[in-house]
């Protein structure tokens, strides 16, 4: 908090170069709203640390942080810049201490301006992400290309998606939009692949009635994310009361008519033909390892086509592409595409691109024809909302190509 006060007192002085010459009016205007305005933040801040909010309303702690991002993130950027400005402005003092004289090193205000003015807009685009970003659920399509997929199977419709967060939802109207364009798709099979839930399984509960609307010719079939499991949730009394949270989101998946697949695979069959679906549970470089592949594949028939579920996306280098050569397709999640970045045709761009190699998307590994695809996620974490990275519904197409 004292480095995000440091920048608060950084900033304002770029904010004083920009009224400097207005009103004293004018001034005091724009001093009393910065200030209030960062009171109230820090405000929120304490107040998550000293108050225990998991029986508050979700409206009331997805606006207050909310409220935290709005604030925070844009000064992010524009210390950045101002930051930038005073470095130039260093080399500009040494050189007129050392030699010419000639050159202004006094702040400029117009890139003050130009700070204040990109802070703006990140302020209104994270706004804007909280208020409808975090439900423009957007269907992207891919064509599954290989000679492995059994001919019956042509034109075969899977729905992907990940990453719900039900803890996070304040109603089920989102959800019940979500599982409306799902429905629409008249999906063959969908996979859901992790994180249903932020911390606790009675997250679910609210959502168990529309979620069971999903339908799909072959069912619906799901695995565990690294959120899933009840690890970051602190209030644990013992084992047992995290062990029977974990039985509850077996019994409420199963309720909703999930199957749940638990380091375990199924065959897709469509008369004499099949393909293998394969689910484990979390397994990623940075979070838990539970999963267990080499079990889930004991007695899989190599010459099938093979679909793995498994959430974090990060398994399919660690693991994937080194020992099980034969699965040809991985779905993953996990990313959100951390629910900010630059998506248009032919370009995306994300900060998350800088942890996972694979964060968004259809990718293919370069030495053979495996491929892994890493969905958006369908809901949000942390902050309420998307900017930029739209909420992902995945239509994957099966073709054969013999």
């Amino acid at each position: 908090m004292l480095i995000l006060l440091a920048i608060d007192i950084y900033i304002f002085f770029g904010l004083k170069t920009v009224i400097d010459g207005t009103s004293l009016m004018a001034k005091r205007i724009a001093y009393i709203a910065y200030w209030s305005i960062t009171a109230i933040t820090f405000g929120i801040m304490l107040s998550f640390l000293i108050i225990d909010f998991k029986e508050a309303p979700r409206w009331l702690t997805n606006t207050l942080l909310g409220f935290m991002f709005v604030c925070i993130i844009p000064k992010l950027f524009i210390g950045t810049i101002l930051l930038i400005n005073d470095l130039y402005r260093l080399v500009v003092y040494l050189i007129n201490l050392f030699g010419s004289k000639d050159y202004d090193a006094s702040r400029s205000k117009f890139i003050s301006q130009i700070a204040l003015g990109v802070g703006g807009v990140f302020s209104a685009s994270f706004l804007y992400g909280m208020l409808r970003g975090g439900y423009n659920y957007t269907v992207h399509q891919k064509d599954i290309i290989s000679g492995k997929i059994p001919p019956t199977f042509n034109g075969f419709k899977v729905i992907q998606i990940s990453d719900l967060h039900t803890g996070s939802f304040v109603s089920e109207r989102p959800l019940e939009k979500a599982v409306e364009m799902i429905n629409s798709l008249e999906p063959d099979l969908v996979l859901f692949t992790g994180d249903i839930v932020n911390n606790i399984s009675t997250e679910l509960l609210p959502f168990k009635d529309t979620l069971s609307k999903i339908k799909a010719k072959h069912g619906v079939f799901s695995v565990l994310g690294n959120h899933d499991f009840g690890d970051y949730y602190r209030e644990w009394k013992n084992d047992a009361e995290k062990e029977e949270n974990m039985q509850l989101l077996y019994r409420t998946q199963k309720e909703m008519g999930w199957k749940l697949l638990m380091d375990e695979h199924v065959k897709i069959e469509k008369g004499q033909d099949f393909f293998t679906l394969i689910g484990i549970r979390n397994w990623g470089r940075s979070f838990s390892k539970y999963g267990d592949l080499t079990k889930a594949y004991q007695n899989v028939d190599e010459s099938s086509f093979q679909i793995l579920m498994s959430h974090d996306p990060s398994h399919w280098r660690l693991e994937v592409l080194e020992k099980f050569k034969n699965i040809d397709l991985m779905l993953s999640g996990h990313t959100h595409g951390m629910q900010f970045g630059i998506e248009i045709p032919g370009f995306k761009w994300s900060p998350v691109k800088y942890v996972y190699k694979e964060w968004a998307g259809l990718y293919k590994d370069e030495n053979s024809e495996q491929k892994l695809y890493v969905n958006r996620g369908l809901g949000f974490l942390a902050y309420p909302g998307r900017v930029g990275i739209s909420p992902e519904i995945t239509l994957l197409t099966l073709r054969n190509n013999s």
